[in-house]
Formats: structure tokens, sequence, C-alpha cells
């Protein structure tokens, strides 16, 4: 199981890759096919397997050696570890997928933010999408209870997103300038859909204090805007890995 999702993981990772350089240009995610950004040429498929082919190529184009973007074989690695890692964790394969595609698609979209200062909102309703669904499939129960499970974790998201909403709007009204992004709203919804509302609020302050050093580094360099959502995301699946430890919580 453990190299199955491995396996997986790293897959996925590969198409993540695929979002992350095309879906902030408004570029299709199936054609073309995979080729070098620089020489244009076509990939093998037997160049494009995730991370063996990295490796083998070492991190250079084959066709005009221009060195490939470490971000490609860091996102492989960061999925397949994250699919190994909420396995592990998961009472069955549905909703470990679930969660592992939420989480996999918050890491595209924090790169995505990190690069651009922007979040997609296709991406952000697709990690949205696959955390509320994880709440369906946490257990296998009656249809029905796994709808009640549903409706509770929605209202979750629902809370967590309102309360983004209103410590946007009065950040910016005390700052007197636009703090927080609209994106950041529905991660915290996707947070609230994957942890519940308690474990939701605790990993946005998880994000919150992880990004202050950043932050306070970037005002002294005279650049007060971070990307936040890596920090959201860290600060979610912390929570997510730990939370059984998190014995004041219960």
């Amino acid at each position: 199981m453990i190299l199955f999702a491995c396996l997986l993981g790293v897959v996925f990772g590969s198409f993540l890759n695929v979002l992350i350089s095309r879906v902030p240009k408004g570029e299709s995610i199936v054609r073309p096919a995979s080729h070098c950004p620089v020489c244009k040429n076509q990939i093998k498929w037997y160049h494009n397997i995730p991370v063996v082919s990295y490796l083998i190529l070492k991190g250079k184009c084959n066709y005009c050696n221009a060195p490939i973007d470490k971000t490609y074989i860091i996102v492989e690695i960061l999925s397949g570890l994250i699919f190994v890692s909420v396995f592990l964790k998961s009472p069955n394969i549905f909703y470990a997928l679930s969660v592992s595609l939420t989480f996999s698609l918050l890491l595209a979209l924090s790169v995505i933010d990190i690069k651009l200062k922007e979040v997609p909102d296709s991406i952000n309703l697709a990690a949205f999408a696959a955390a509320l669904s994880s709440a369906f499939f946490f257990a296998p129960m009656p249809m029905f209870v796994n709808l009640i499970n549903l409706l509770e974790y929605a209202k979750s998201s629902f809370l967590l997103a309102g309360f983004f909403v209103m410590l946007r709007f009065s950040l910016s009204y005390a700052l007197k300038k636009e703090s927080l992004g609209e994106a950041d709203i529905i991660v915290a919804a996707t947070l609230g859909g994957i942890l519940g509302s308690m474990y939701g609020f605790f990993a946005i302050f998880i994000g919150a204090v992880l990004s202050l050093i950043p932050a306070i580094i970037g005002r002294k360099k005279g650049n007060a805007e971070i990307a936040f959502v890596p920090y959201l995301a860290m600060g979610g699946f912390l929570v997510f890995m730990f939370k059984e430890q998190l014995w004041f919580m219960r």
C-alpha cells in the first residue's frame, strides 16, 4: 500500500506540474504535449517519468541541455510524501484519495502563489470540492450517515470562510489597504471541509504563526506582500497529521 501511495503521489505530482505551468497562463492542460520551454521539442514519454527522468537527465533537457526547473522534482517528491503520509493515517482508500488530492492541489496553489502571487480559482475550487468529498468518504457508513457528515463539514467550511471574510474586511479597514486575498477565503473553506471548524481554526492560527518571520523579513526589505496560501496549506497539513496529539483540543 505504501508503494502504491508513493507511485500514485509522484504521478499526480507530475500532473500538478502541468497545472502549475499552464493554468495561470490560461493554457490547455491536455494540448500540446509536454515540451521543453526553451527549445520547444516534445518530451519523449521515457524522459517524462516522474522523479526518475529528472535524475537520469541530471536536471537538463535531453535536446538543448537547458536546465529543468527544480520545482518539477520538488513537487513530485512532496506530492508522493503527501500521499504516503495521508494513506498511513486514513481509514479507507477513498478517504485517503480525497484528502491526498486536497493537500496536493493546495501544494500546487502554494507554488503558483509563491511564483506569481496569484491563485487560480479552478485549482482552488477543485481543492475545496476534494476536501468536502473527504467528509463523505470518512468511513464506510450508510449513505444517509455520510450525507449528514458531509453537511456538518460543509457547515464548518462556510463558518471558516465567513470568518476569513470578516477578518479580511477588518484588516483592510484598520490598515487602510487590501489585506489578505479572496483566494485565501476559499483555502480557509477547504481547511474547514477537511478538518472541521475547531481544527480548521487552529490550522489557520498555525499558518499565521508560520508566516510571521517571512512577513517581518519582507517588510524590512520593503516588500510587505507575502504568499499566504503556502502557510495556510502547511498549517492544515500539520494539524491533519498530528491532530490526535492535540490533547488540549479534545
